[in-house]
């Protein structure tokens, strides 16, 4: 990392713990209102989450979620182990491996066959946070299509149908197919029907495949009343392979068994600073905590990016980064970059307002941190220097 200057530097006591471009087809929209540019398209067959899923599919799929790190992407694997017979529901276990940064996670979860949703009490604590962006995220869908089931506006859905639901948020808009569309993902080239809605003036999509369990791709929105809208989730599949036999997860090994023994805290209060960058291009709010973190364990963050001239307003699409540093003749050197630690050059956030976790390493004792804005602008663009602090 190059030497450069930092926007706010701030001190906490590390104490020994021994004790996870996208693009999308925009010339596809939905319209706005109850019912308002979804028609259906022109293809007979049914759709619902799960459709067609045997034992030994296997998916990888890269993913994000704007409730866990503002949407960064990580990996979220699974493959279907058996059916699990005998209790009164008939249900399948997935083998679950997640790799988040320089994190590896392995679970399983027990899902339904009438609607592929992980079923309490059988997700292994581990992967119990990644399960919960897969439910709002890649199975979302099952909200409006599942297996066949006695129950008013469930069942698999035609493509032909006008609408297969009211969202349900400010503004109720009806979700549904808007077209069919070859496109090219990691996994595969796949002949698709875009299943869409607009809330708040953009179009959310999602293309799934008639006769495959999930859906391929998928790039939707938070519904906003102004400013720029973050992205709600999004993911792709890389790999799709059936009839694997035998676990593709063995030469993996876990890593919170490196943590095992670190007595790690977790109730605490936040420490707060509210300071200007070093060049005024805006304040931010820091709540971190505990205020002694242990190596081996977490640090939360809370960071909120705000306007300098009014803190009542929100900066939006901000490049950023939480760093470690050393003060060496007056020279502030990085010494480690939590964006770093999960494979990235630098973390965004589209609606300044962070919320994230950085596992301390090192030695413990005093250490500074500070936090970096490269600038503003759209995710993939090289940011406004103007903001830079």
């Amino acid at each position: 990392m190059r030497n450069t200057i930092f926007i706010i530097l701030f001190s906490m006591i590390l104490v020994s713990g021994s004790v996870l471009p996208t693009t999308f087809a925009e010339h596809l929209s939905a319209g706005s209102g109850i019912g308002a540019g979804l028609a259906g398209v022109n293809h007979p067959g049914t759709w619902y989450p799960g459709e067609n899923l045997k034992v030994g599919d296997y998916f990888k799929y890269k993913l994000c979620h704007e409730s866990y790190k503002d949407c960064t992407d990580y990996w979220f694997s699974m493959w279907l182990e058996k059916e699990v017979l005998g209790g009164p529901e008939e249900i399948f276990r997935f083998q679950v491996l997640v790799e988040d940064g320089n994190r590896i996670l392995k679970g399983h979860m027990d899902v339904g066959k009438i609607a592929p949703e992980a079923i309490g009490g059988t997700v292994s604590d581990n992967v119990l946070q990644y399960v919960s962006v897969y439910k709002s995220s890649i199975i979302w869908l099952s909200s409006f299509a599942t297996a066949d089931i006695d129950q008013p506006g469930k069942g698999p859905k035609a493509f032909s149908k006008v609408s297969w639901g009211k969202i349900a948020n400010i503004g109720g808009e009806q979700v549904g197919a808007i077209g069919m569309e070859t496109i090219t993902v990691p996994a595969g080239e796949y002949d698709t029907i875009v299943i869409g809605w607009k809330s708040g003036g953009i179009t959310s999509h999602i293309w799934v495949v008639d006769d495959f369990p999930f859906p391929v791709k998928a790039s939707t929105w938070v519904q906003v009343t102004a400013g720029v809208p973050p992205q709600e989730y999004r993911f792709s599949l890389y790999e799709y392979k059936p009839n694997v036999s035998s676990s593709p997860f063995a030469g993996f090994t876990d890593t919170r068994e490196t943590e095992k023994g670190v007595d790690c805290i977790t109730n605490y209060e936040l420490v707060k600073i509210f300071e200007n960058t070093n060049t005024n291009s805006m304040v931010i709010n820091i709540l971190y905590g505990p205020e002694k973190p242990r190596i081996g364990c977490d640090v939360y963050w809370s960071l909120e990016f705000k306007k300098a001239f009014s803190t009542d307003l929100w900066e939006n699409q901000v490049h950023y980064d939480i760093l470690k540093v050393n003060l060496i003749d007056g020279k502030t050197i990085p010494t480690a970059s939590a964006a770093e630690d999960e494979g990235h050059d630098k973390f965004f956030s589209t609606s300044g307002q962070v919320h994230r976790y950085w596992q301390m390493q090192g030695e413990p004792g005093l250490q500074k941190f500070a936090i970096i804005v490269y600038g503003t602008g759209p995710e993939y663009s090289v940011p406004n220097p103007e903001k830079f602090g």
